[in-house]
Parts: C-alpha cells; structure tokens; sequence
C-alpha cells in the first residue's frame, strides 16, 4: 500500500474509463475502544491483504487515513467490473477477515482531470452503503444512470 494521494493532485494520463472505490471499516471505532490498537491495526493489515488479493496488478490500493481506503481501478469499462470487486471484497472480508466494509464507488470519464472529485463522489456513495446498512457497496447515482 502507498500514502494518500495528495488531494487535487491532477489524472495526467486519464485517457479511458476507470473506477474509485472508497471503502471504511464498519463500527472500527468501536473494536480500537473495546478490543484495543492492537486488534484494530490488525484488522487493518488483514482488509490491506484482502484488498491487495481482490484487485488487478494495475489497480492501486491506497490507505487514505485511519480506517479509510481508496482503490483506484485503470481501464475499467462499465460499473459493473467495479461492482464484482467490490461483492468480492466484500464477500471476502467477513469469511476471512471477519469484518464488514462500507464501500462508495464513482467511475472515473476518460479526460476527467482531478482526484478530488472523483474521491468526493465515490464518498457521497460509502455514506449511501452505510445508511442502507453498513457491510454494502452503493453506486455514486451519475454511474448508475450509465
């Protein structure tokens, strides 16, 4: 994993289609104030393995901050190859890691120029999934109108 991506920090090469995923822990405020550091750095390093093992080698996974992370998905054509990888982050983070996620994702328009509104829309929808329920991924509506 990398550091976070400075914020309006320009998609130089942005030449095609792609995804951002926008993904937090559920309740892992919760777990550092009932089970300690300790356990939640460990929670952490286990859903950094699962996102790593759950993208493509030209997918980037970034830790954003506290229990905030960022996949960004190159080449990606339609919403629902962002879909799949989230249902398998998902799937994947309970039986193994034995947490839920809340996952937001924005697509990313071929030219489209700064990370920061990419990031913020794909955030808009992590707040979408959590208000639905928590342990869900939810779609920025402008991708799901594609």
């Amino acid at each position: 994993m990398t550091g976070p991506v400075e914020r309006g920090m320009h998609m130089e090469h942005n030449k095609s289609f792609g995804a951002c995923l926008f993904i937090d822990v559920d309740n892992f405020k919760g777990v550092n104030n009932t089970y300690g550091h300790d356990e939640g750095d460990r929670i952490l390093i286990n859903v950094g393995r699962i996102f790593m093992q759950n993208t493509r080698d030209r997918d980037i996974v970034i830790r954003f901050g506290g229990d905030e992370f960022v996949i960004w998905m190159y080449k990606v054509d339609s919403i629902k190859a962002a879909e799949d990888t989230a249902k398998r982050i998902l799937k994947t983070s309970y039986d193994e890691a034995g947490t839920g996620l809340s996952i937001g994702i924005a697509m990313v328009e071929p030219g489209e120029k700064y990370y920061d509104a990419v990031i913020k829309r794909a955030d808009e929808a992590r707040y979408q999934a959590k208000a639905e329920g928590k342990g869900r991924y939810a779609v920025h509506r402008d991708a799901a109108e594609e």
